[in-house]
C-alpha cells in the first residue's frame, strides 16, 4: 500500500500488514467491549451501505464538475491508485499505455463495453473453462463433453449466428438489391402507380 512507500521514504522500519480487532488484541477486555455494546445498543456497521445511502446525492453532483477540473483530479488518482498497489511505477506506465490504447480506440468508434466486459468476466470465464475441462477429462473426452451436450451445442450456434449475421444481412441486401435490378425502373414505378 501507499504506508510502505511512506515509511521508505522516512527511512523507518515496517513489518508485515495485520488487521486486528481491539476485542482480540485485548482478550481480557471482553466483558467491556460487550457491555459498552449493551449500554449504547451498538451495531454492526456497513461502511458501503451508509456511503451507498448517502453519497449517492454527492456522486451524482460529480457530473456538473467542468472538465477542466475533473481531468486533472482522475489522473491523479488513477496514478496513485495504480502506484499504491505494489508500490511499481511499471504499473502506473502499464496504466498510461492502455489509458493511450483507449483513447486510440475511442477515435477508431470501438466501443469500451465488450472491452471492459471481457476485463470483467475473464477471470470467471477462465475458471469455467478449466473446470469444464477437468470435467471433460474425468468423462473421458474433453471435446465431446464440451460440444456435444444440449445447452453447450445450443450456445456455441448462438455465437456462431451472431458471428454470422453481419454477413448474412449483407448478402441480403444485396440479393434484394440485385432482385429490384432485374425487375427494373418500370416494373418498380409500375407498381408504385398501381397503388396510387
Amino acid at each position: 500500500g501507499v504506508w510502505p512507500a511512506i515509511a521508505e521514504v522516512f527511512a523507518m522500519p515496517t513489518g508485515e500488514p495485520e488487521a486486528c480487532r481491539l476485542a482480540e488484541a485485548m482478550p481480557e477486555q471482553a466483558d467491556a467491549w460487550a457491555a459498552l455494546v449493551r449500554e449504547h445498543d451498538l451495531q454492526p456497521f456497513d461502511l458501503v451501505t451508509l456511503i451507498g445511502s448517502f453519497g449517492s446525492f454527492v456522486f451524482s453532483r460529480i457530473i456538473n464538475i467542468p472538465s477542466r477540473y475533473l481531468a486533472p483530479a482522475i489522473v491523479f488518482m488513477t496514478v496513485l491508485g495504480s502506484f499504491a498497489i505494489r508500490n511499481n511505477m511499471l504499473d502506473v506506465w502499464i496504466m498510461f499505455i492502455f489509458g493511450i490504447i483507449g483513447y486510440i480506440s475511442n477515435k477508431l468508434k470501438f466501443h469500451p463495453a465488450p472491452i471492459v466486459l471481457g476485463l470483467i468476466l475473464g477471470p470467471f470465464v477462465e475458471e469455467g473453462l478449466v473446470q469444464s475441462f477437468l470435467a471433460g477429462k474425468a468423462a473421458g473426452g474433453t471435446l465431446p463433453y464440451m460440444i456435444l451436450r444440449p445447452i453447450s451445442a445450443v450456445l456455441i450456434f448462438l455465437c456462431i449466428m451472431s458471428l454470422l449475421w453481419p454477413l448474412i444481412a449483407v448478402w441480403r441486401s444485396r440479393k434484394k438489391g440485385q432482385a429490384d435490378n432485374r425487375r427494373g425502373p418500370s416494373a418498380v414505378g409500375g407498381k408504385v402507380g398501381d397503388d396510387r
